[in-house]
Formats: C-alpha cells, structure tokens, sequence
C-alpha cells in the first residue's frame, strides 16, 4: 500500500456480500478506511442521502464519513494555502 494514495478511498460494508470485501481497516494509510455497517442492507448506503429506513448504525456510518470527508479536505486546503505562501514569498 502506498503511503498516500492520490484519492481517499472509504469503503462501506453492510450486508452478506461483503465476505468478499475488505471490512476492517487493512492499512494504517489515513486516505484508505473500512467502515461497517452492522445494521444495513445491501445498497442502502446509495440512496443518496438520509433515508426514512436508515438505521442508527446507517446514520453512524453516514456521519463517520463526513467527518472523514471534512478532515480529508481541511488538510488538502491547508497543503494549498501552504503551496501558495510558499510560491508568493519565492526565492530570495
């Protein structure tokens, strides 16, 4: 696994079909996580947001992820802020 892969990758399982997938953490990489869904079913992460037939563990998993997505992007913009005050103050 590389140290940083150019794209986060969250993976979500709920169901029977994820024997074949990976369903915990296989890496220490930040930008690779495994979250499992104990109480969903099969597609029910894709409904595309909140769903009346969430369950608790749905909603759990749906707010882990934002909060993955949040960190993942807070330091993407802090690494660009950091690039650009590096290139403003140029060589001396």
């Amino acid at each position: 696994m590389p140290d940083r892969v150019r794209a986060p990758i969250i993976l979500r399982f709920q169901d029977p079909w994820s024997a074949g997938g990976v369903v915990k953490n296989i890496t220490s990489n930040p930008t690779i996580v495994a979250i499992t869904i104990e109480n969903g079913a099969h597609h029910q992460d894709l409904n595309g947001g909140h769903s009346p037939t969430d369950t608790p563990d749905m909603l759990a998993a749906r707010q882990q992820e934002k909060a993955i997505l949040r960190q993942w992007l807070g330091e993407v913009q802090a690494q660009r802020r950091q690039e650009r005050g590096a290139q403003a103050s140029g060589p001396l």
